[in-house]
Parts: structure tokens; sequence; C-alpha cells
């Protein structure tokens, strides 16, 4: 029951986000997929509670406490939420740094109701890391304007890495890449993905066999021919107002660091992701909610 209410704490203070994009947080080695979100234009996401008639009562009461408790509301005081994975574990560790404005003694406050018979504190430098006592969840306030939480051993590894800034350099050199007014971006460098790919490849190819033999040397053919020597390296994406962006980078014995770039972008204003998620906030508290059900009989 405490992971529970633990972990649905670690996630409301790091979900949601307003404000600006801010500079993304090295990554510590190990990691191997970072995910950025933001919400650079500062659309007014908190209506999306405040003025949703779909949303039921009881979860709209419980954040709208939540937010008079704290004085905190994830959906308008966070700028980004950087989410750090290491997916070479039987089970993958995780890591989200939320940044915005924060309360942190209010804040603070909430997490010790949790009580002393299930939370933990220890020290990380001169930083307070509360976590349940399970070992399932950590939290930290770093300052006032950054948050970090989830699997205690990513997490210290994190703080590690903000102090003597040695980290996972192929993703460190690309994180500068993303642009300041995404809202989201990706980046991937699993040092398997290769083999992952092969693997996945192969699946499907058991999953919708060749109808012909013909087909089936082509297909096996093609599948040589993009594959053999490769070694991928990473791939990148991120999610501007008007433009989209894809990259995979990878190496064959004859060619290093070879390319394939995809970018669509688009100059019609009703496209823009501003602009639609403003119209469609403005349309939204002229949805009907369902009709409630009938009282058996």
């Amino acid at each position: 029951m405490f992971k529970r209410i633990f972990l649905a704490l670690v996630l409301v203070i790091t979900t949601g986000f307003s404000l600006f994009a801010v500079p993304l947080e090295i990554a510590p080695e190990g990691v191997n997929w970072i995910v950025f979100f933001s919400n650079p234009t500062a659309i007014p996401l908190s209506e999306l509670v405040s003025k949703n008639p779909l949303l039921p009562k009881m979860p709209k009461e419980m954040f709208e406490n939540f937010v008079k408790a704290t004085g905190f509301n994830p959906l308008s005081d966070i700028s980004s939420i950087q989410l750090m994975i290491q997916a070479d574990k039987p089970e993958p560790l995780a890591v989200v740094i939320a940044k915005g404005k924060f309360d942190v003694d209010r804040l603070i406050a909430q997490v010790k109701l949790l009580g002393t018979d299930n939370l933990q504190e220890s020290k990380a430098g001169d930083l307070t890391v509360y976590s349940d006592k399970k070992g399932s969840a950590s939290l930290v306030f770093i300052d006032g304007s950054t948050v970090a939480g989830g699997s205690p051993v990513l997490l210290n590894k994190f703080l590690a890495t903000r102090t003597d800034k040695k980290g996972n350099d192929t993703l460190n050199q690309i994180l500068p890449q993303v642009n300041e007014k995404a809202y989201f971006a990706l980046v991937g460098a699993d040092p398997n993905g290769t083999a992952k790919f092969m693997e996945f490849l192969n699946e499907q190819k058991q999953k919708h066999p060749a109808r012909k033999p013909q087909m089936e040397v082509v297909r096996n053919w093609l599948m040589e021919y993009f594959t053999s020597g490769v070694n991928y390296k990473y791939i990148f994406a991120q999610q501007l107002d008007q433009e989209f962006e894809i990259r995979l980078v990878y190496d064959r014995p004859e060619a290093k660091d070879c390319k394939i770039q995809l970018i669509a972008n688009t100059t019609d204003p009703k496209l823009f992701i501003e602009k639609h998620v403003r119209d469609f906030l403005k349309k939204l508290p002229e949805l009907t909610p369902p009709p409630s059900p009938e009282p058996e009989k």
C-alpha cells in the first residue's frame, strides 16, 4: 500500500509541465534512453482539469485538494520533465527529473505525512533523499526548481553524476542538440540496439512468413543487405511547434557515422501544436459528460 502511495506522490510531483524549456541534465553511465517533455509556449494545461466536464468529480477533487495542501499544481508549475531509463536490466530502472517552481517546505511536509514507519531519509552530499523502506522508490528536492524521483539505484547515480560530471558520453554529446523550443525529444543509445533490432526482425519474420518462396529469398537478401555489419549508434527525435525530426546514426565496416534523417514541417498555422491545443482547450468546456448510469431497480 505504501509503495503505491509513495510512487503516486513521485508521479504527481513529476508530472505536468508549463512555462519554458530548460537545459537537460547530463545522463549517468548506464542510462541508454532519454525522453524529454516541455511546454515552451506556456499552453495552459491546468485547464485539462479545471475546465474538463468529462473528468469525474472524485479525481478532480483529489487533484484540487493536493494543490491546496502543497501550493503546487503540476500542470502549471513544472517547466520540463526529463525521463532517464536504464533498459539493460531485467527490470528497467528509471528516474524522472522535473524542473519548475516548487514550495519545497510544503512538499516535504506532505512527504513526511507518509510516516516514519514507511519512510526513511538518507544523505547524498548536502541533499536529503526520501525513500520507502522497501527500497522501491526515492525522491529528492535538489532546490526550489528541481525535483527528481524514481529508482533509488539510478537516482543515486544521477546525483553523483551532477557532482562529478562523468556520465554517458554518447548521450551527453547528443543532448545539446535538443532544441529549446521542443515539446518532445527522444535520444536512445542502447549498446544492445543492433542485437535487439535483429531479434525484432526475426520475430516479424516468424509471425509473417512469406507467401511465396521467391519473396522469402528477397526478404532474406534485404535483411542481410541492410543489417550485415551494421552497428546502430543512436536514434534522435524531436517535435517542435511546426517541425518534426528523426535521425538514425550507425556504422558499417566500410563507412562510419552513416545517417538517415527525416525532417517534416508545416506552414499551416492550424497544424501548429500550440494553435490546435489551445483551440481544443477552448472547446473542452462544451464537451458533454457521459450520462450517469441509472440506479438498479
